[in-house]
């Protein structure tokens, strides 16, 4: 478990994609844009919803928690896959006791939440 202190940085995930780094089956975060970005960061949980198809059987994704801060994750390196595709290596995953509201706007890859 790390042990180290986030940085002012979050990174917005849809659901159940967020349950599935707490539960530690997702390691890689994918995405359309390459990151120089590493160290702890927070993990918001997006008011988005991907399709209710994406949940797994012991999924509840009517109950998932959107537009929180659910806990910290350590980004360790971001990889390249095919064209345009890239995977942010992820380690570490804590959850908080209680879900944290950000006070700065949430925007849809990295932001300042606090």
């Amino acid at each position: 478990m790390s042990t180290k202190k986030p940085q002012n940085l979050a990174i917005s995930i849809q659901q159940p994609y967020v349950h599935r780094i707490f539960n530690k089956t997702k390691k890689v975060e994918y995405r359309t844009v390459n990151t120089h970005k590493r160290g702890v960061v927070y993990i918001y949980a997006s008011l988005g919803k991907s399709r209710e198809g994406d949940c797994k059987r012991n999924e509840d994704f009517a109950n998932l928690p959107r537009g929180v801060i659910i806990g910290t994750v350590e980004v360790i390196d971001c990889v390249r896959y095919g064209h345009r595709s890239y995977g942010y290596v992820l380690k570490n995953p804590r959850r908080f006791r209680r879900a944290i509201k950000p006070k700065k706007k949430p925007q849809p890859v990295w932001f300042i939440p606090f």
